[in-house]
């Protein structure tokens, strides 16, 4: 299949930028389960009313198609130094290198 809309742009940006909007992503996904944790807010369909339940499906509804389009970055997670190369087909296959 053909490269994900945005990759070419994504790839060329600076390293420093595409750092940045992972360790974005990242954070907007795990903030999802923090929030489940630490508030105790449910994140069934029951409680889809609640402005924090929509907010936090907000933040995530943005994070995974940021994360997918960031197909072939190579490092995803930066702080600790782990080098990865994420495919795109539904951001669920790694390959570390």
């Amino acid at each position: 299949m053909g490269e994900m809309p945005f990759y070419r742009e994504f790839q060329g940006l600076h390293p420093k930028v595409k750092r940045l909007v992972t360790i974005v992503i990242v954070v907007s996904l795990w903030f999802l389960f923090v929030i489940h944790l630490v508030f105790k807010v449910p994140l069934g369909d029951k409680d889809i009313n609640n402005p924090i339940v929509i907010a936090l499906w907000v933040l995530v509804g943005l994070g995974v198609p940021l994360f997918i389009i960031n197909g072939g970055m190579e490092t995803l997670v930066t702080t600790t130094g782990i080098k990865v190369r994420q495919y795109w087909i539904f951001g669920t296959t790694i390959k570390y290198d």
